[in-house]
C-alpha cells in the first residue's frame, strides 16, 4: 500500500499586526492616527480605523489632504456652488476624498437651512 495516512499541506498566512515603533500620531488618508486602526482592548487587534470605514491605514503623503481637509473644501465649496476638485481624479484615495467632499457639502447645506 503506496498511502500515507495524513495529506499535508504547506498553509502561508499574513498576519497584520500592530507595530509599537511606527508612531501613533501618523495620519491614514481618512484623517485619522495610526493608533486608531487597533483595537486597545483586543491586544492591539487590527480591525480598522474606529471613526470611518476605513480598514487599513495608508500613511498621508506630504502635501496630499485628510479625509478632514476633504470635508472642509466640501463644506467651503458648498457655499458658491463648486464643482468637487479632481486632484485625486486616478488614485484610490478619490473615493475617499469625495465621500468626505460630499459629507462636509451636505454639513454646509444643512446649517444653511437651520432655523
Amino acid at each position: 500500500m503506496s498511502q500515507k495516512p495524513y495529506i499535508i499541506r504547506e498553509v502561508v498566512q499574513i498576519v497584520r499586526e500592530y507595530n509599537p515603533e511606527y508612531g501613533d500620531n501618523r495620519i491614514c488618508e481618512c484623517g485619522h492616527s495610526y493608533d486608531r486602526h487597533f483595537d486597545s482592548y483586543e491586544d492591539m487587534e487590527p480591525v480598522g480605523c474606529k471613526y470611518c470605514d476605513c480598514y487599513e491605514f495608508i500613511e498621508v503623503l506630504p502635501g496630499q489632504k485628510t479625509g478632514k481637509d476633504a470635508e472642509d473644501d466640501g463644506y467651503d465649496d458648498g457655499v458658491d456652488g463648486l464643482p468637487m476638485r479632481t486632484e485625486y481624479e486616478d488614485t484610490k484615495w478619490k473615493e475617499v476624498y469625495e465621500r468626505w467632499y460630499e459629507y462636509g457639502k451636505n454639513k454646509r447645506s444643512a446649517q444653511d437651512y437651520k432655523i
